[in-house]
């Protein structure tokens, strides 16, 4: 795991990103926002959720925490 230290308004850019196609997705910009909230900037084709949401799908078995 990196860990990396960012100050309000900081960011950090993700790219050469690849869908599960092969293909290349725009950059991803994770912002640091006051309130230790974070801003997330990606390409509408990926879904991006909390870890929780996540755990809980794969322990119900059912697509209904990934429906928008």
């Amino acid at each position: 795991m990196l860990y990396l230290t960012r100050l309000k308004d900081e960011s950090v850019v993700l790219s050469g990103v690849h869908d599960a196609h092969g293909n290349l997705l725009d950059d991803i910009e994770i912002v640091i926002l006051p309130n230790d909230k974070v801003g997330i900037s990606a390409d509408k084709k990926i879904t991006i959720l909390r870890k929780e949401l996540v755990q809980r799908y794969f322990q119900d078995g059912t697509q209904k925490v990934l429906q928008k």
